[in-house]
């Protein structure tokens, strides 16, 4: 599948809240966990077979529990001591972190998931009788089909005869995939042509599906030489490969194959797009001055009048409520469907406004304003006070790009307009972004209303 075509695709089923992910073992392998051919080798090897490539890797998990007189704890006790441990996260659990997904599926043993997303505060469920608990539809849940290294042995999905069974052995697992795969479209990550997880589920769910899935994709690093490897070893790899992808769009599943380095460019593309035009306005929940209302109404104007902008509103009084409410005047005088312009995202802080200013309070305000912000393409940042401050931060530590809006010259005085500032790598990214603009702020100059607008456009346009 083509590149750009695979991103749009992906990233608008996530943009409608219709797309899943799937994660297999290799977006935990950077971090330092053992591959499951890597896992398996030394308890084959204690029973005389020689891993070789395109094996059947559940069929000699179960020839080594066979064995051992069927006693499973040979290997499930190495999986508690080795899947349990704390490995860093890598660059792909930084990037998947921010997509707007609510359902992670993974067949991972490790908690590096649950880390991952830990400031969604995950709903994580590894126990069939979890599923049927009620919950909140609109958090995040992490299912972990194949049980956890910090549970039950008996809940571990390991051998030939725990697959074979799985939609019998956990029906509620089955159950649950089958809704995603007819409602929904699932984006597997580190999964390769030789993991049976992703054949073995696939299939299960073709069937059980009478041969008709969604659209789902797939994202592979492609086939390459190992050192030593001869040619007619390589080409043989490379056949069984390209089979392999035609079993997967038979299964519904298209691909995109890039070289390994660049695996993580994809999904930052993914990310970007799926959040492309949502425009987050924040500023100082207090009465604004005249010229700073003037320039909020302006900007929400604006915003508006731009097809594609979608408006993320967090509920708030002050500045973001003055860009809604200039933006929806827009809106409604031309007739267009509000709910397609307009997000709204829950603001508890909403019932005082002296709770953005409490200390106390921003570890949680911070909580609350992640899906806002991470939902959100780029922050435009009027002058305010710690609420202002912390959203910053909160978007800042997701990568997003937040512009500062300079309405008087005491605005380069204030905190949150020198917090954005005074991060170097933001900075940076708006001189690529915004130059002109970027060089009226340098000398410490209050903008007017066009060179703002025309940064608008520039950022709209997307140069980076």
């Amino acid at each position: 599948m083509e590149r750009r075509q695979f991103v749009k695709e992906v990233a608008n089923k996530m943009r409608k809240n219709m797309c899943d992910l799937f994660i297999g073992s290799g977006i935990s392998a950077p971090s330092g966990f053992p591959t499951w051919k890597d896992f398996l080798s030394p308890y084959l090897e204690s029973i005389g077979i020689t891993l070789r490539e395109e094996e059947d890797l559940p069929l000699l998990a179960q020839y080594i529990v066979n064995k051992n007189m069927g006693n499973r704890n040979i290997i499930s006790d190495a999986i508690f001591n080795t899947f349990a441990e704390e490995y860093p996260l890598n660059k792909y659990h930084d990037i998947i972190s921010r997509f707007p997904v609510r359902t992670v599926w993974t067949t991972n043993y490790d908690n590096l998931l649950e880390r991952t997303f830990s400031d969604r505060n995950p709903r994580v469920v590894s126990l069939e009788d979890s599923l049927v608990h009620p919950y909140n539809d609109t958090g995040l849940s992490i299912i972990k089909l194949h049980g956890c290294a910090k549970t039950a042995a008996k809940d571990i999905v390991l051998t030939k005869e725990d697959y074979d069974c799985f939609q019998f052995n956990k029906p509620k697992f089955a159950q649950r995939l089958r809704e995603a795969i007819i409602n929904k479209s699932i984006l597997f990550l580190g999964y390769n042509y030789q993991d049976p997880n992703i054949q073995l589920i696939m299939t299960q769910a073709y069937h059980m599906m009478n041969e008709i899935t969604n659209s789902h994709f797939i994202l592979m690093c492609e086939i390459t030489k190992e050192d030593g490897e001869n040619d007619e070893s390589f080409n043989q790899r490379k056949v069984r490969f390209d089979l392999w992808i035609s079993e997967l769009n038979r299964l519904g599943i298209r691909e995109l194959v890039v070289p390994v380095s660049e695996y993580a460019s994809v999904l930052l593309e993914i990310d970007r797009k799926a959040h492309e035009s949502c425009i987050f306005v924040t500023g100082s929940h207090a009465t604004a001055s005249p010229e700073v209302e003037k320039r909020a109404q302006n900007i929400g104007r604006f915003l508006a009048e731009k097809d594609k902008v979608i408006l993320n509103n967090g509920q708030s009084t002050g500045i973001g409520s003055i860009v809604l409410s200039s933006f929806m005047q827009h809106i409604i005088q031309n007739k267009e469907d509000m709910n397609k312009r307009i997000k709204i995202f829950p603001n508890p802080y909403i019932a005082s406004p002296d709770y953005e200013d409490d200390p106390n309070l921003i570890p949680d305000l911070k909580s609350v304003r992640l899906s806002l912000v991470t939902n959100s393409e780029f922050i435009f940042a009027f002058s305010g006070g710690i609420g202002t401050i912390a959203e910053i931060e909160v978007a800042r530590s997701k990568g997003r790009i937040v512009l500062p809006i300079i309405c008087e010259k005491n605005d380069y005085d204030n905190p949150a307009i020198k917090r954005i500032l005074d991060d170097e790598s933001n900075v940076e990214m708006l001189k690529e972004l915004v130059t002109n603009y970027m060089e009226i702020i340098e000398k410490r100059e209050v903008p007017e209303d066009k060179d703002l607008k025309k940064a608008i456009q520039e950022i709209i346009d997307g140069k980076i």
